[in-house]
């Protein structure tokens, strides 16, 4: 991650030119932070982590979910697989469409707002809100390949749990 008094765009889908229309992933100085926009301020939101939880000097994995309910609520974002607890930053809710014709952006929001100072790897955007569980199972897969390795008998408790409830979420069609 960058240093805490750096901002910019992670991935973005923005059209400033269309009061900045679309959506982003933000780092802004320690904290993530996402906009959702149809016109920019009087029909969007921002939300963002409540704790600076970005550290220096460390690969971290980031997620953002969003049910696409036009409120901030619907937005959840998850460090290293862990949800953290986020806050309305500005605005409070999107009463149209989001869609834009303009490209994505990774590493840049447009022309400004250039993410520097940090690493981006691994992008993955899904047509559907993943689980708690499964963002947990994506950020620790490596963790658990190893944990495969072992013999059953030798997993702690609490990765255990995680495997166990991964496997729920992933293969049972009445567990929620």
């Amino acid at each position: 991650a960058p240093g805490y008094n750096d901002t910019g765009s992670i991935v973005a889908r923005m059209d400033p030119a269309n009061g900045y229309r679309g959506w982003d992933l933000w780092y802004e100085q320690g904290n993530f932070a996402t906009h959702f926009v149809h016109r920019w301020p009087e029909n969007a939101f921002k939300v963002k982590t409540k704790q600076r939880v970005a550290k220096k000097g460390e690969w971290q994995h980031v997620w953002l979910t969003y049910d696409g309910s036009g409120k901030p609520e619907g937005v959840q974002i998850y460090i290293d697989g862990r949800r953290v607890d986020v806050e309305i930053a500005s605005g409070s809710e999107v009463t149209a469409s989001i869609r834009t014709e303009v490209p994505l952006t990774v590493g840049q929001r447009h022309r400004g707002d250039h993410f520097l100072g940090g690493g981006i790897q691994d992008l993955r955007i899904y047509p559907r809100v993943l689980k708690a569980a499964e963002v947990r199972g994506l950020a620790r897969a490596r963790e658990w390949r190893q944990t495969f390795a072992q013999p059953v008998a030798e997993w702690d408790k609490d990765t255990r749990a995680d495997l166990f409830e991964y496997f729920l979420v992933t293969t049972s069609s009445t567990y929620e």
